[in-house]
């Protein structure tokens, strides 16, 4: 995104053990915002005036789902896992910023079908935890890091689960 000059770049630092993230930064310098957390620390946003507030996944809500999407990644395979759900808004986005608005409680769902690299996803991977939220793989597995092969498989990140688990 940063080639591209749109905008919707970002840099992003994750902290690790062994092959779980623990926390992460997401940093968006055109807009000024700052994100950071991780499981049992909450999720906090950071705008240009510096204020710094707690931010958190949402539970979707009975209208349907606010649904992210790759502006630079599109799969048909979306399209066809959405036609299935109940979609209120879709907004196609770049980079890490997806998992920020699911975060920030701005989104309720964002799915990957196309490859990323662990370091496209930790960082967002944490701050989605910390705020409530979750992500897994496509067959709702946990993504797991560190591994020999840096290549992420698919994955679904997701709000607050109306019940039960995801």
């Amino acid at each position: 995104e940063f080639v591209k000059k749109n905008g919707q770049f970002c840099v992003c630092i994750a902290c690790m053990r062994d092959t779980e993230p623990v926390f992460g930064i997401i940093g968006a310098p055109v807009t000024g915002r700052l994100y950071w957390g991780g499981p049992g620390c909450g999720a906090f946003r950071r705008g240009r005036d510096g204020v710094v507030r707690p931010i958190h996944a949402r539970q979707p809500g009975p209208d349907g789902l606010t649904v992210l999407a790759s502006v630079s990644h599109p799969d048909p395979r979306l399209e066809e896992y959405l036609a299935e759900l109940k979609i209120k808004r879709r907004k196609d986005m770049g980079s890490a910023l997806k998992f920020c608005a699911v975060a920030e409680g701005t989104a309720d769902l964002y799915m990957r079908f196309n490859p990323t690299m662990e370091w496209d996803t930790a960082a967002g991977h944490a701050l989605v935890l910390g705020a409530g939220g979750s992500v897994a793989g496509l067959d709702d597995t946990q993504l797991r890091y560190n591994k020999p092969e840096l290549r992420n498989p698919g994955f679904i990140v997701r709000g607050v689960a109306e019940s039960g688990g995801g």
